[in-house]
């Protein structure tokens, strides 16, 4: 009967998490998915042992239970902070979708994790970083406005490698990200931009295809690819391996230092809350502090 039981509360819930997972796929990575995926089965098999068969009889106090059970259990407390949040996402989706009416992670706290202060990127930095691509072959020049986008706009990197050719307009120096969200470009990104698609791109379009960053054999560039191009320059810039994210951080610090307003970088990252930012904000200040008083900030 024991058994019975739980495979009852196996298929229901499983059956909600693979709905759940299914409708994040266009917005997250697959490695995100999975994380949560083995987080929420976690999840499950606690609340199975607890006798838990319905979605409606789960309360607060079943979630601080299971985060008690994981802090036993010695999870690092960056994996507890995932643990704790996909759970947390997970209900306030099925409240969302009307599934809840009372969602029990509603005030599931979720401890954040003390993480180690990250170092931005100086101006100076990026500019050597940026001009790493040889601009006099193809390959580069489309690293080169690659990079430039990157570093103007702060996308997600995901964003930045799915953008089609509907989705800029050198024009009109904007480029449309995720959710519709279209970001200004700098005169900058859009000079290199615009010599990309008028130079670069119609030697690598070998068939048609809409997206806006192509591979030597004209199929779309691949993650992978784009950051190998990444680790390459960088490395060849003498500044060790930077990753998109880091580009992203200098984008959002350098832009608040030169007097962008915090909702001004909400919306060009396309966070959904302010309080997110306060990472960046932070790493600016500490920036300036750590800059020698003789040395003026770049515009």
């Amino acid at each position: 009967m024991k058994n019975q039981q739980n495979t009852s509360h196996h298929n229901w819930f499983d059956s909600l998490v693979d709905e759940y997972l299914d409708a994040q796929r266009r917005e997250h990575r697959p490695k995100t998915l999975q994380a949560w995926q083995g987080a929420l089965h976690h999840l499950r098999r606690f609340l199975s042992a607890q006798g838990r068969e319905r979605l409606q009889d789960i309360t607060t106090a079943d979630l601080e239970a299971w985060r008690v059970e994981l802090s036993q259990r010695n999870f690092a407390p960056a994996t507890l902070e995932i643990l704790g949040r996909s759970a947390r996402q997970f209900f306030t989706w099925l409240e969302g979708q009307q599934r809840l009416f009372l969602n029990p992670a509603r005030d599931f706290i979720v401890p954040r994790p003390e993480r180690p202060a990250r170092s931005v990127l100086t101006r100076g930095q990026i500019e050597k970083f940026l001009s790493q691509p040889d601009v006099n072959t193809v390959h580069g020049l489309r690293d080169r406005a690659l990079l430039e986008i990157l570093y103007a706009t702060g996308m997600l990197a995901r964003e930045l490698r799915g953008l089609l050719c509907q989705d800029v307009n050198p024009e009109s120096a904007q480029v449309r990200g995720a959710r519709g969200r279209k970001t200004p470009l700098t005169p900058e990104a859009g000079r290199w931009l615009e010599r990309y698609m008028e130079s670069a791109r119609p030697k690598l379009l070998q068939h048609p295809s809409p997206a806006l960053w192509l591979s030597r054999d004209g199929s779309p560039l691949i993650e992978s690819a784009m950051r190998q191009a990444f680790r390459r320059h960088s490395l060849a810039a003498g500044l060790g391996i930077i990753t998109p994210d880091a580009i992203r951080r200098a984008c959002a610090v350098h832009r608040w230092q030169n007097g962008a307003h915090p909702l001004e970088l909400q919306l060009l990252l396309g966070h959904k809350s302010p309080q997110i930012l306060g990472q960046y904000l932070r790493l600016g200040v500490r920036e300036l502090f750590a800059r020698p008083q003789n040395q003026e900030a770049q515009p």
